[in-house]
């Protein structure tokens, strides 16, 4: 089974484990006083772990409830009665998922700490990495690992929390209706920070209305009163969150002093998510010079944006995922920087649902604003795109199109030159990080024959 963050220090104990689930604490005698520790991946089990049998789609969890025993668990969680056993105790439910999610909810219960919640459709990972690195000068925090956002992660992530801990940040990410009641009830949020309102996941949540709507659900299990931070110009936010009782911190970042003092050079979707992580820390007493020094040292996040400099020439990876919100952002950063030529590799966003190809035209105007010297194209609505309205616009021998990223790879013999800036950015599906890594790889390669 996949996923598993291990074993950790916690809050309950097994002895407490049957009263957790409503059984009768006589017929588990045999449990110890151990700490109370969940794994839902045979994989990583240890002993005395307490293995919650996940039926997902690509795995059965049942079918590892014998590694699991092997391995030492000390019980195990199932809602199929064929995998009953006597080898250790065994606790049938009717739906192991929800029980999952029920003792996250438990765990959180018991934290003293300060949590953060943070969503968005745009951004979240970066301003809970932001928020990690910042609050870490300060006090001892405890942040989802990578994007582990949607129920299954946040479980294990709660499951995780240890009162050493004075902030938690949880990343809330979702791809369709209800999916936020979920994850509000499980992580009860101190402090919501909603990042930006763009059209993802417009396939499985409509319109952009109503991905704000599903949005601020993040609000519905928050502490009364708890702190609801996001920037000024989401107007939509403002609207869809007014019958929540929650204080709303606007955040103007035109107007900071944190970016004017100490992070002018940064491009705007940057300064955007250090505004609103510097408006929050200096809210919880964070002095604005510990915070523009710690900013200055965030080394960003994978594929997100992230900038390189090998031998002259800047590599800018923005291939985790893709968006129109977000590609807009990357195009305009990209637009504002000095290059001697500038090479742009994109992919179709996905899913956009019906309007997909609606979403795709409303970002050539930056695309062609930016006037990149060689644009390569891949999938299906891209190239097509280029080839019904926009091919008159740039010249023939500077345009590749492909319908997959392998093959376009084996086309690449681009000479490059310092001062070039290579930016890549699509949909994961597209897979445009391998595109990059051969780019780069290429450019290495070339730089070492000619020294040779």
């Amino acid at each position: 089974m996949p996923l598993g963050y291990g074993k950790i220090i916690s809050m309950y104990s097994l002895l407490e484990l049957p009263s957790l689930l409503s059984f009768d604490r006589e017929n588990f005698s045999t449990l110890s006083a151990d700490p109370l520790c969940v794994s839902i991946d045979s994989r990583t089990v240890k002993p005395k772990d307490v293995f919650i049998a996940i039926e997902g789609v690509r795995y059965d969890g049942h079918h590892f409830c014998e590694e699991a025993i092997q391995k030492g668990a000390a019980a195990i969680i199932i809602s199929n009665k064929k995998y009953l056993t006597k080898k250790v105790p065994c606790f049938y439910v009717k739906n192991t998922m929800q029980t999952l999610m029920f003792l996250a909810h438990q765990f959180r219960k018991r934290f003293t700490g300060c949590v953060f919640a943070v969503t968005g459709s745009s951004g979240k990972t970066t301003v809970k990495e932001l928020l990690r690195h910042v609050f870490s000068e300060e006090y001892p925090v405890l942040a989802t690992n990578e994007n582990f956002n949607n129920q299954i992660g946040v479980a294990l992530f709660l499951l995780s929390l240890d009162n050493f801990y004075k902030i938690a940040v949880v990343e809330a990410g979702i791809s369709q209706e209800g999916d936020m009641d979920e994850l509000s009830w499980m992580i009860q949020p101190d402090s919501v920070v909603i990042t930006h309102i763009h059209p993802s996941h417009i396939e499985g949540l409509g319109c952009i209305e109503n991905i704000a709507k599903e949005k601020t659900k993040l609000l519905k299990f928050s502490k009364k009163g708890a702190d609801f931070y996001f920037h000024k110009d989401e107007k939509l936010l403002q609207e869809t969150a007014k019958n929540f009782d929650v204080s709303f911190k606007e955040v103007d970042w035109e107007k900071s002093s944190l970016i004017k003092g100490y992070l002018s050079d940064w491009p705007v979707f940057m300064k955007k998510n250090a505004a609103l992580v510097g408006f929050i820390a200096q809210y919880k007493n964070i002095k604005i010079e510990k915070i523009g020094n710690s900013l200055r040292t965030f080394g960003g996040v994978g594929r997100r944006f992230m900038s390189e400099m090998i031998h002259k020439v800047r590599f800018i990876d923005d291939t985790y995922n893709s968006n129109p919100g977000s590609l807009r952002e990357g195009l305009r950063a990209l637009a504002s920087m000095s290059a001697k030529r500038v090479i742009v590799c994109l992919g179709d966003m996905g899913e956009l649902g019906e309007s997909a190809k609606e979403w795709h035209e409303s970002i050539w105007q930056d695309i062609v604003l930016l006037k990149p010297d060689r644009l390569i194209l891949v999938g299906k609505i891209m190239p097509h795109l280029y080839r019904e309205k926009f091919s008159s616009l740039f010249e023939k021998d500077t345009t590749r199109l492909a319908r997959r990223v392998d093959q376009v790879i084996p086309l690449w013999n681009e000479q490059l030159f310092p001062g070039d800036i290579v930016y890549a950015k699509g949909s994961r599906a597209i897979q445009l990080d391998l595109w990059m890594d051969h780019v780069k790889n290429h450019w290495r390669k070339t730089k070492k024959d000619s020294s040779e």
